[in-house]
């Protein structure tokens, strides 16, 4: 657990690969080019996110995703439901996992803290130890500093980052882990520190010509 990713030789290498989009830029995107989000959006993201009273059974029954029952984006979509749920979970594949492990919990906190964060109150990342998925599923983390931030505000700013992506919720999969430590695996957030949800599309997000010129992480 010592040693740091051999993917990403440093942690600024490893930053760079996540392409932050802070929140402070996903709104001043959004305001320069006159994106307002629907309410009728805002309410389906809302839907799609884990119900709290989901994330307060830390001992849940429990299916993994695996390719072979979830060849493509489309049979993950229809059971999307489920996965918001905990109710079917996703796992790393054995070498993504072993290269997960090589990171300390302690440096991936202060990754979040001061790279991902830096003082904003949400970023969305890319998902740099993916799930074991079907090829086409694009995977994010939105982060949040604040466990008081609103699920209102947080949809708000998913609904701003599909209007700059130009993608709809009807192609949305989100799930949230929760942070009872005594939660089983799979079921427990890997980072209970802060606030996180698993965003999963079939079209890139943060890659896309809207974000171009994202905010530059100035500890970089």
């Amino acid at each position: 657990m010592s040693e740091f990713p051999r993917k990403y030789p440093d942690n600024l290498a490893f930053v760079a690969a996540s392409r932050a989009v802070s929140f402070r830029e996903i709104v001043s995107q959004s305001q320069s080019r006159g994106i307002v989000s629907e309410i009728q959006t805002k309410n389906q993201i809302l839907n799609l996110m884990t119900p709290a009273s989901i994330l307060s059974q830390p001992n849940r029954d429990k299916r993994i995703i695996t390719p072979d029952k979830y060849p493509d984006f489309e049979t993950l979509l229809r059971d999307r439901q489920a996965i918001r749920d905990l109710i079917l979970v996703p796992k790393r594949a054995d070498e993504v996992q072993t290269e997960y492990e090589q990171m300390t919990h302690e440096t991936f906190v202060q990754i979040v803290t001061d790279h991902y964060l830096h003082g904003e109150p949400m970023a969305l990342v890319n998902e740099l130890y993916p799930s074991n998925l079907p090829g086409g599923v694009f995977q994010y983390v939105l982060w949040i500093a604040n466990r008081s931030t609103s699920d209102d505000l947080i949809a708000e700013c998913i609904a701003q980052i599909l209007g700059l992506s130009e993608a709809s919720p009807d192609r949305l999969i989100m799930f949230e882990r929760s942070n009872d430590l005594s939660a089983t695996e799979y079921i427990r957030a890997a980072v209970p520190q802060y606030r996180h949800i698993h965003i999963w599309t079939d079209k890139p997000l943060i890659s896309s010509h809207s974000f171009d010129q994202a905010y530059q992480d100035p500890n970089l």
